[in-house]
């Protein structure tokens, strides 16, 4: 069959008018799609760029985490030493209280029975006329005494010099202060009485034991008395006056 010019003719332009067709309609579709590819590409990324710095974030907030937790249970740590600590030096300052306290009990106790000597044993020291030396036998009067202490460390030797009647009042006072300072002297040096443990005195003609008119009253008048106490609590038996 053989198609007219007109035929043809209709026929190319009814072609270039389907090709205008679909350039004007797909041209644009496809345009926009492109454009939509291309963004969703960008999204892509960007999605892919902010997971990297979420992933980022998320590892650096482990590690400040992680150091917290660690920071944290080493501050427990410490305040449980500290805590421990605590508790040992209030019991130990609970104990020292204690035993303080007892302490102060007995020491109270102490100075009470302190204060309430009582006499453990007394010896008269007899002196020849006019004289402060010591005898022998004055000595061994005095060691027979503190022997009677044993071995307390808390007792004190009363020291009373006296004179009789003969010669000024004046001149016995330092007789008898004479007398007495032998026998602190002999306490001391020889028997080992310390200082502390001795009070003493001279009282020269005052308080005669005996009557000064008769020569063997003199005699007994001329003497230094010696008295030992101790506590009342350690007193335990009655005085022994030779």
């Amino acid at each position: 069959m053989i198609l007219s010019a007109a035929a043809i003719s209709l026929l190319v332009a009814s072609g270039c008018a389907s090709k205008k067709y679909v350039r004007e309609t797909v041209a644009p579709v496809q345009q926009r799609v492109d454009e939509l590819d291309t963004k969703t590409t960008e999204n892509r990324d960007e999605i892919a760029k902010l997971d990297e710095r979420v992933d980022k974030d998320i590892s650096r907030l482990d590690e400040r985490t992680e150091s917290a937790l660690q920071d944290a249970a080493k501050a427990q740590e410490s305040a449980d030493k500290a805590q421990g600590s605590a508790d040992t030096a209030s019991g130990q300052a609970n104990d020292a209280r204690t035993f303080a306290g007892a302490g102060l009990t007995r020491l109270e106790q102490t100075m009470v029975d302190m204060t309430r000597f009582e006499p453990r044993g007394t010896e008269a020291i007899l002196f020849g006329f006019d004289k402060s030396a010591l005898t022998p036998e004055a000595k061994e009067q005095l060691s027979s005494l503190i022997a009677q202490a044993g071995s307390r460390s808390r007792y004190i030797v009363e020291v009373r010099g006296f004179t009789d009647t003969t010669g000024a009042a004046d001149y016995n006072l330092r007789l008898s202060q004479r007398r007495a300072d032998a026998v602190v002297r002999e306490l001391n040096s020889s028997l080992n009485v310390p200082l502390r443990a001795i009070h003493q005195i001279g009282l020269g003609q005052d308080a005669p034991m005996a009557d000064n008119k008769t020569k063997d009253g003199r005699k007994q008048n001329r003497r230094v008395e010696v008295t030992l106490y101790v506590p009342r609590a350690e007193a335990g038996s009655q005085v022994s006056r030779n």
